[in-house]
């Protein structure tokens, strides 16, 4: 028997404005379908309308009472029932922030890597190494994102709860969350189980060989004479080559960005704005030869562009990949009408940072998002600011 949708609104009946919730905005601490178009908003001193909606579904709590509905409540141990706040009472002084900064990190993965090979006789590793299984937790857990609503996704660690520790595809991933519980209880409140989820994945892909990282650097530092690398280091080389992978990605329809090596087709490997970096490919191909099906385009371009800031000295957290290679252009992606590069025929009226027409994110073809030269070439600083966007 399917379960009664009686509780989750469509997104037809969000943007129609007949949601059955409608009503419950003052208990959701706001319109529970994100900001309408038309609705006035304070941007500092100034009141502005909102032209482009903001929408996200939403489902209410009793939703889950309908699959489990003998569910234990433990409203009443958070305080919920007494101010309304979800937080349990223990964690509501704690600064995450904070305490991630007293974490060590080369001792944590050290930990990781021992409960890796660990195999336990209630859950036998696969030829020993629960790698694979550790994989599938961290890309479960980041999986369920939505770009339609930002909703899901590995950043809460929502997959230690209903509905989704039931769910069929993550079957005995309750055993990957108790593999790691002495590692979550050693280190408490400095690593959140969202980050203790991602984190393993990542050195879950090192302990089993995934470390294209040293190649990565010899490639950064080793200038070819048929493109000279700038001061003998790639590093800003690659770093625009990874922003430009990543930055056509347009919130309003969730196309583009860096999730399908898209780069290294046409229209956008012909690009004005992308002019050059066929030789950043280029760079990489014996990186890519070596490690084959292991990296995908897509993950090696942003991969290569985290190594590119580690190599000049900013440290960052770590890598997440995942992302699947297209292996031809895309044919349902509008860019724009227009017919030459640079030409702007996407502005209702011809206005600068006015009515760019949807779901265009490029203020004029062939560039990734606004003219560095300013609108139309033009350097006025005040004109170029109406096209950008947060």
């Amino acid at each position: 028997m399917l379960r009664p949708r009686t509780h989750q609104c469509t997104a037809t009946q969000m943007q129609a404005g007949n949601c059955p919730f409608a009503g419950l905005a003052n208990t959701w601490g706001g319109n529970p379908h994100g900001i309408p178009e038309g609705t006035k908003q304070k941007a500092g001193a100034d009141v502005v309308e909102v032209k482009d909606p903001v929408y996200r579904t939403h489902e209410i709590e009793q939703g889950n009472m309908d699959w489990w509905p003998n569910k234990l409540d433990l409203g009443v141990l958070q305080g919920i029932y007494n101010d309304g706040d979800s937080t349990p009472q223990s964690s509501r002084n704690i600064k995450y922030g904070e305490e991630f900064k007293k974490l060590d990190l080369d001792a944590l993965k050290k930990d990781v890597f021992d409960v890796m090979t660990n195999s336990q006789d209630w859950w036998p590793a696969d030829y020993g190494h629960y790698g694979p299984f550790f994989i599938r937790m961290a890309w479960h857990s980041a999986g369920t994102y939505r770009t339609f609503d930002g909703r899901g996704g590995g950043n809460s660690g929502n997959m230690r709860f209903a509905p989704l520790n039931s769910w069929p595809d993550n079957a005995n991933l309750d055993k990957a969350k108790r593999l790691l519980w002495p590692i979550k209880k050693k280190y408490g409140r400095k690593i959140s189980w969202a980050d203790l989820m991602i984190f393993t994945g990542n050195c879950a892909l090192e302990s089993m060989g995934f470390e294209p990282k040293k190649d990565v650097f010899d490639v950064m530092t080793n200038s070819q004479d048929w493109w000279p690398a700038d001061y003998g280091h790639y590093g800003p080389f690659f770093i625009r080559m990874a922003w430009h992978s990543a930055g056509t990605y347009r919130t309003f329809d969730g196309r583009g960005g860096g999730n399908s090596g898209n780069m290294r087709f046409a229209p956008l490997n012909s690009w004005p704005d992308n002019a050059n970096l066929d030789k950043a490919k280029r760079l990489l191909w014996p990186i890519k030869k070596k490690y084959g099906r292991k990296i995908s385009w897509a993950d090696l371009m942003i991969f290569t562009g985290n190594c590119a800031l580690e190599s000049m000295g900013f440290e960052p957290f770590g890598f997440a990949g995942g992302r699947e290679d297209i292996w031809e252009p895309e044919k349902d992606i509008n860019w724009g009408a227009e017919k030459e590069w640079l030409a702007d025929e996407r502005h209702s009226a011809g206005a600068i940072g006015e009515g760019l027409d949807k779901p265009l994110g490029a203020v004029q073809m062939g560039l990734i998002y606004v003219n560095p030269e300013g609108p139309g070439a033009v350097p006025d600083t005040l004109l170029a600011a109406q096209d950008i966007r947060a």
